[in-house]
This record gives C-alpha cells, sequence and structure tokens, in this order.
C-alpha cells in the first residue's frame, strides 16, 4: 500500500504596534491537500496456504481502488507579546475538512486543533543604555493543545546565546488519566545565521511504555525568511519577536 500526499499552503502575517512595549501579531494559513493511494502487495487470510506452506497470487476478496481526493485547510492564530512575556491562541483545521479516503454517511469530519501558548524571556546580560543587546537570553514555554476529546501538554525551555540555540522539552504530557501515554522528551540546537537562514536538528526520545522500545526520531531542520529585516535594522531585539526560534 503507497500513499502520496502533496501539500501547497500559503500563509500572511501583520504586525500591530500596541504600544512601545507591546505587539499584537494575527496571522492565517490556507493549504490545499492532494491525497493518492494505491492498493498493492496486500496478502489476505485466502490466501495464505497452511499446508503448503505458500501464498496465492490472487484474493476471492473484492479490494476497491482509493480514488485520490483534494481539500482545503484553513488555520488561524494571533501572539500578543510584552516586555518579556508573550500569549498566543491559534486554531487548525478550523473548516473542518475531510482527511480521509472513505467517508461513511453521517460520519463527523476532521476534529479542529485548538491550542493556546505562553512563554517568558529571560535575558542573560543587561546592555549599557548606550549598549545594543548581547542576543543572550533563556525561553520559557508552555503549550495546551486540544483536538476532539484529547488534551495534551507541551513544556519546554530553549538557551538562545548569539547565534546558537540550544533546547530540552517534554512533548505530549496528557491531561486525562485514561488517555494512552505517548510523551517523549526532546533535545535540539541549531544555528540563527545573520542572512535569515537557519539550520536545526533535534532528537525526539519516546518515554511511554510503548515508544521506549524504539530509538526516537531525528529531525533535520533549514528554514529562510524572507526580507529578514532591513540592513540597519536586522538583528534588533525590536524587529525580534520573544518566541521560541524552534518548535515541533
Amino acid at each position: 500500500m503507497k500513499l502520496n500526499t502533496t501539500e501547497i499552503s500559503g500563509y500572511y502575517a501583520y504586525n500591530l504596534q500596541l504600544s512601545d512595549r507591546a505587539n499584537f501579531q494575527v496571522g492565517t494559513q490556507v493549504s490545499y491537500i492532494q491525497k493518492r493511494g494505491t492498493l498493492e502487495n496486500l496478502l489476505f487470510g485466502d490466501q495464505i496456504d497452511v499446508f503448503n506452506q505458500t501464498t496465492l497470487p490472487s484474493s476471492a476478496d473484492a479490494v476497491g481502488g482509493l480514488e485520490p481526493f483534494s481539500y482545503f485547510s484553513i488555520g488561524l492564530g494571533g501572539v500578543l507579546s510584552w516586555d518579556q512575556l508573550w500569549v498566543g491562541v491559534s486554531g487548525y483545521h478550523l473548516n473542518q475538512p475531510n482527511l480521509a479516503f472513505y467517508v461513511r454517511e453521517g460520519q463527523t469530519q476532521h476534529w479542529p486543533k485548538y491550542s493556546v501558548q505562553a512563554g517568558y524571556t529571560i535575558p542573560l546580560d543587561e546592555p549599557e543604555f548606550w549598549e545594543e543587546g548581547s542576543g543572550k537570553f533563556v525561553h520559557f514555554l508552555a503549550n495546551y493543545k486540544r483536538q476532539g476529546p484529547f488534551q495534551f501538554v507541551d513544556a519546554g525551555v530553549q538557551v538562545l546565546l548569539n547565534q546558537l540555540v540550544v533546547g530540552a522539552g517534554l512533548r505530549n504530557l496528557p491531561i486525562q488519566s485514561d488517555l494512552p501515554k505517548r510523551e517523549s522528551l526532546i533535545g535540539l540546537f541549531g544555528l540563527n545565521l545573520s542572512n535569515g537562514l537557519s539550520v536545526g536538528y533535534s532528537y525526539d526520545y519516546p518515554i511511554s511504555d510503548v515508544g521506549s522500545l524504539t530509538l526516537g526520531s531525528h529531525e533535520l531542520s533549514l528554514r529562510y525568511q524572507f526580507f529578514y529585516g532591513t540592513p540597519k535594522s536586522r538583528g534588533q531585539r525590536s524587529r525580534v519577536l520573544p518566541c521560541f526560534s524552534y518548535l515541533r
């Protein structure tokens, strides 16, 4: 069985300067997703010959094809920052698209995903009045997310030392006691270059009963921010949100 997913997304964000110390940013995401699938190399029970210890080439079970389908997904979010504190809300799949190849009559569509984030930044050094900041900070984050009946919490900390970012976090900590354990530990580091290019690496180690039997997952990220400031204001603290540099 093969599954292919193609996604094209567009983003728009607007920054509203509320005061010298406060900013409010709102953004939206519109995605077009197309999914294709083929049923190949499937083995059914009537193909297994137990006595001869062989498999038959075909099955009597009728297997329908997977018709390709596409859908739009809409997301919306906002972040309010005040000095070292920031609070954000976001929602994904707000239009509740259908994400399945087969939809039964009366079946509910995809649950929207809602999340609330909050963070606090502590500068590691205080520059003099006539000096610019050195770019050394500690960021703390808490993230609550809910999708349908499922509720989880993420927490993490990151240290920004000029262009170097290192951090650790705990992901998918369930709020309900009856949910299966899915939490994992995350370690990461990255480099933020002055030309708008960022390179990052993260390692996700599951600590649940099932996930602990695996070796975890590795992730490499490469991000480029177009129109990264201006030659006069690039990298100044007034243009940088006090949020995490990398989020998984």
